[in-house]
């Protein structure tokens, strides 16, 4: 589609300015960029989509500059959701693709949000949507054409996790055992993400994964720490040993026969001391 410029001027007629529009074909006509568009006699024929300049230089040197910009009238755009649920103080980037054949010009004009009053959300000058406050509301980005594209956001109210606790703060294992630690998140009906990070302070001594699940390796204390989503921890001080406290036969369970044998021992402790001591009388 041509396009022709046109340009007038001002002249005074007893104190009073009267406009006239200036004769095209008495300037010489430059644009700064004939990839994008030619202009002969103020005519302008578009070549390709961009910006660039055009010069009008008058009879008497005067020159007249003005930008252009060229659009792909063809150009179409649209937007990875129509649709997106949101809580305050959420973060999303909106992804905008343009059909064009001329894939190597930005088409964008801008990003923005519709209707007037109290918005609910913002959006960047490259689509990034943040979310404000509750409601609903639409955004868009525009190419240069004027085509548009949309998408409804719905803002709700977050709730974050507040606490996390574990179902045990200290276990002792031996080597080879195995625990699964449970995790609880306050408020369960929290809209933070769920997940769960786990870790080990040493995996030489005691090795978590990503469902709480420990297996002792090796001797020693550390800490398993359950990290949410948000930041909140919690944490489990594990100690491995290489044979069970009170294991007294060395059988890896505690049974009444340690009880016993641990009684017995006691017991003899407490025979020889007494036997001992009545040595040191008779002397």
């Amino acid at each position: 589609m041509k396009k022709r410029l046109e340009y007038f001027g001002e002249y005074n007629h007893n104190d009073y300015w009267r406009r006239f529009k200036c004769d095209n074909d008495n300037f010489q006509w430059i644009s700064e960029d004939e990839s994008i568009l030619t202009v002969e006699n103020g005519t302008i024929k578009p070549k390709r989509p961009g910006n660039t300049k055009v010069k009008a230089i008058a009879p008497n040197g005067d020159i007249i500059m003005t930008d252009v910009y060229v659009s792909d009238g063809d150009a179409t755009v649209e937007l990875n959701v129509t649709e997106l649920t949101m809580y305050v103080g959420d973060t999303y980037q909106l992804e905008a693709t343009v059909n064009s054949k001329f894939s190597d010009v930005n088409h964008i004009d801008r990003w923005g949000v519709l209707g007037t009053g109290t918005k609910c959300v913002s959006i960047d000058d490259n689509g990034l949507v943040t979310a404000l406050r509750t409601g609903t509301r639409d955004v868009y980005v525009a190419l240069a054409n004027g085509k548009i594209a949309k998408c409804t956001i719905k803002v709700l109210t977050a709730y974050l996790i507040k606490e996390i606790t574990l179902n045990k703060t200290n276990l002792s294992l031996v080597v080879g055992e195995t625990e699964k630690l449970e995790a609880t998140i306050k408020p369960s009906y929290t809209t933070n993400d769920k997940t769960i990070t786990w870790k080990s302070s040493n995996p030489k001594v005691a090795e978590v994964d990503k469902n709480g699940n420990i297996t002792a390796k090796g001797e020693g204390t550390i800490t398993i720490t359950a990290t949410t989503s948000n930041g909140i921890t919690a944490n489990c001080e594990v100690e491995v040993t290489k044979y069970l406290k009170g294991d007294v036969d060395n059988d890896k369970r505690i049974s009444i026969k340690d009880v016993k044998l641990a009684l017995q021992y006691s017991l003899s402790k407490v025979e020889l001391t007494e036997t001992r001591s009545e040595s040191s009388r008779c002397e």
